[in-house]
């Protein structure tokens, strides 16, 4: 077979390799429920498929078989962009000598025709696995679900900037002394003193972001049954981007919305958003087809640096920009997603990046952690909670100064024990202390917060305080998603005792 050695490129060959190389990032596109934009994984197939073109060239001008070097070149790199959960169990030279294994074989068995055969075949089925899952998805008849009821409200007479942070993970004043044994009384202070009182009541009505943070900017519920879709998945995505009755009722109002993206694809900004200042690039999906690929974990893609990448990004943004809308003549409601003191725990108290393995993922406490573990991460939670103070308490001196209004909020609590890997019916009531027990702190002249206790009315009472009307605050309720069942659903959980003992 001298004559194959340079056998010149053909359409079946690039099929193979686009459709081999591409099934892992089409799949992390796929089963992301915030909807990632494709252009990522796009650019990531092309680079990848680029590079082993010109190693196929190079190859191909030492004798080596075209066809084979196709093979080896697909069929080796579909393995080392899937196989990454084995790093789990095998060490990473194992797994690694296993795809190169995997690849020399394709290469031997490129004249064997029943070895052919089986290519095509596998090339059809992940062509068609990703369009099949897209399709059903797209056509599955359900419907985002409907938050609260819509609301009318006169014209403000007066029209202050807002500012709304949410610090993702911030557990409140209690839930910080009572499990990871830190005294924020430092916070608290600081914000007095900046007529920003905190509220130590205040609890989170759901334990995930995406209902928690939809909730407050939609004014209600999501209801309890809600079976929780794609197409309900979507649609709280595009809530948090700026499609919610607190957004449509300042803009109504004259306000220009300007929202400081997290990082975290599930909160990026809609079409609704006048002013977008945008995320790190590369985004959120880069690093999960890393981290579904045996190179997860290695230096610069420890799971979960987008997160920490994202947290940094929007920190620094804001203390660039804050200050520009909050002293011009534009009303603004500036909306901010903060990914800290959230998971992974890269970040020092001084704010840089430290990613290191035993820190990394997307939780406080995993199943069967060691003590010694579960203390290192409590006490990377407290370092990560030092930074983003560093930053509550220089934009709360900018809105104290402006005369702005301002929120501070926890979208949840942490999650020390282990309320991520429990059904939520039936967390004890330390569990739902820690996980609802939230950051609360207001800047509002005229307006007191302190007898609202769920963060579903707080976003009421903001909008109910600037139209100077009564908006009749909902019976607080609590919920998470149970996730034993094929579909997620969600339940209504017993409420948090009023305080921690």
């Amino acid at each position: 077979m001298a004559g194959d050695d340079k056998t010149p490129l053909r359409l079946e060959d690039l099929w193979l390799l686009v459709v081999f190389i591409g099934f892992g990032p089409a799949m992390v596109l796929v089963n992301n429920p915030e909807g990632p934009p494709p252009w990522t994984p796009l650019l990531f197939v092309l680079i990848v498929v680029g590079v082993s073109l010109l190693l196929r060239a190079a190859l191909s001008r030492l004798g080596l078989d075209g066809r084979g070097l196709t093979y080896a070149l697909a069929i080796g790199g579909f393995a080392a962009l899937n196989l990454g959960l084995l790093l789990e169990s095998v060490s990473r030279s194992l797994v690694l000598l296993q795809v190169a294994l995997i690849g020399v074989l394709a290469y031997r068995l490129r004249d064997v025709r029943a070895f052919r055969f089986l290519v095509t075949w596998a090339c059809l089925a992940l062509t068609v696995g990703p369009v099949v899952l897209v399709v059903q998805d797209r056509f599955s008849g359900s419907e985002p679900a409907a938050i609260g009821e819509s609301e009318d409200l006169p014209a403000f007479d007066v029209k202050p900037d807002v500012v709304v942070l949410v610090a993702d993970g911030y557990g409140s004043e209690d839930v910080l002394s009572e499990f990871y044994g830190f005294d924020n009384s430092h916070l608290r202070g600081e914000l007095a003193t900046l007529q920003m009182p905190m509220n130590p009541a205040m609890k989170s009505n759901y334990g995930r972001t995406k209902f928690s943070v939809a909730s407050f900017l939609d004014l209600g519920y999501i209801p309890d049954g809600t079976p929780i879709t794609s197409a309900v998945e979507s649609g709280l995505v595009a809530t948090m981007g700026g499609k919610n009755r607190m957004t449509e009722t300042l803009m109504a109002n004259g306000y220009r919305t300007v929202y400081f993206e997290s990082g975290w694809l599930g909160a990026r900004c809609g079409d609704e958003i006048d002013v977008c200042v945008g995320g790190p690039w590369p985004d959120e999906t880069y690093y999960d087809i890393a981290h579904r690929s045996v190179f997860r974990d290695l230096p610069g893609f420890e799971h979960g640096i987008s997160f920490s990448r994202g947290a940094q990004h929007a920190m620094a943004a804001l203390e660039e920009n804050l200050e520009g809308y909050l002293q011009d003549d534009q009303p603004d409601f500036v909306f901010v997603h903060l990914l800290a003191p959230h998971p992974p725990f890269f970040l020092t108290e001084s704010c840089e990046m430290e990613p290191s393995i035993p820190l990394a993922g997307f939780a406080v406490s995993f199943p069967n952690s060691t003590d010694a573990a579960a203390a290192l991460r409590s006490d990377a939670y407290i370092d990560q909670i030092e930074c983003v103070n560093d930053l509550l308490i220089r934009t709360a001196e900018a809105i104290s100064d402006s005369g702005a209004i301002g929120l501070f909020l926890g979208d949840h609590g942490p999650d020390r024990l282990g309320q991520l890997f429990d059904p939520a019916d039936g967390w004890t009531d330390e569990q739902r202390s820690e996980r609802l027990g939230i950051l609360f702190a207001a800047h509002h002249p005229g307006c007191d917060y302190s007898s609202v206790t769920s963060l579903v009315n707080a976003g009421r009472h903001l909008l109910a305080c600037l139209s100077g009307t009564e908006l009749e605050p909902l019976p607080d309720r609590f919920f998470d998603i149970d996730k034993t069942v094929r579909i997620p659903v969600m339940v209504e959980i017993a409420p948090p005792s009023e305080g921690l003992q």
